[in-house]
């Protein structure tokens, strides 16, 4: 295991060398229950690297979980229940690792690069594209809004 995610239901957690993600339940008195394993389908089960599966959040119950890819430098929801992930477009966060929520702000740590990057989320999972591509301190004139969808 790597990275972990808890709230008032459970704890996630995230493997970095395989496509699944495990899952502990939290009973309202603070006792754990059975744990389960979801194999991850879907784009973010690409366990090309060193360092696949990485940070992961969950935004609201019941709202996917959205997870890093260190490897490939990705963000994806992933269905927790299902673990059908999707990717969300427009967000190019290399050497992505841990994952912090506050609000609907997502803050990405970079480790290997010495950066965290803030990620803006919307109701419906919109998200900024920072242009980090351009250069440290982005150099673009335009910057655009992604809808990832659900």
């Amino acid at each position: 295991m790597n990275k972990a995610f808890v709230n008032r239901h459970g704890a996630y957690f995230s493997d970095s060398s395989s496509a699944v993600l495990y899952f502990v339940p939290i009973s309202p008195a603070g006792e754990l229950g059975p744990a389960s394993t979801s194999p991850v389908t879907g784009p973010a089960a690409e366990i090309s690297g060193e360092f696949n599966l990485n940070g992961i959040v969950a935004p609201d119950a019941g709202a996917p979980l959205i997870v890093s890819h260190t490897a490939n430098g990705r963000l994806y929801t992933v269905d927790p229940t299902t673990g059908a992930s999707r990717t969300i477009d427009g967000v190019d966060v290399p050497k992505a690792d841990g994952l912090a929520l506050e609000g609907r702000h997502l803050w990405v740590v970079q480790n290997w690069i010495n950066q965290v990057s803030r990620v803006r989320l919307k109701d419906d999972l919109a998200v900024i594209n920072a242009k980090a591509d351009t250069g440290i301190h982005p150099t673009a004139d335009e910057y655009e809004v992604v809808i990832a969808g659900r």
